[in-house]
């Protein structure tokens, strides 16, 4: 699922309240594989990314080796908005922002990109 929220604090609680809702992801089981990218507007500190970490783990978090890089803005990045949320089922080969000058005029966020391995055995994988 690739989602952008909007800047506003009410409506990015009302649209992670309707993701994680009966709709979206409440209706993916637990042991199913899901994948959650996109531009959240929010800090890994805001209410609206720790109730989706609750149900999808960071993949930042899922590669103990790798240090959360922020990805916005795009020319001197401060801050992560962009995430990729994934479920158990899912091993972190790599985690990176791109920081090239190609990529800093092509959008204002650089991009954030991993490498996932899907495990055959879930119970194996890292959470």
């Amino acid at each position: 699922i690739n989602t952008h929220f909007g800047l506003g604090h009410g409506e990015r609680r009302a649209q992670s309240e309707s993701l994680l809702g009966p709709d979206w992801l409440g209706a993916i089981p637990k042991n199913e594989p899901t994948i959650l990218c996109g531009d959240f507007n929010s800090s890994p500190y805001s209410k609206v990314y720790q109730r989706i970490n609750r149900r999808l783990t960071d993949v930042w978090q899922k590669r103990s080796q790798a240090h959360a890089r922020p990805g916005f803005p795009a020319i001197k990045p401060f801050l992560r908005l962009d995430h990729i949320f994934a479920s158990a089922q899912f091993k972190v080969e790599q985690v990176e922002i791109l920081h090239t000058w190609t990529a800093a005029v092509a959008s204002d966020h650089l991009p954030l990109c991993a490498e996932l391995t899907l495990s055959s055995h879930p119970e194996h994988a890292d959470i």
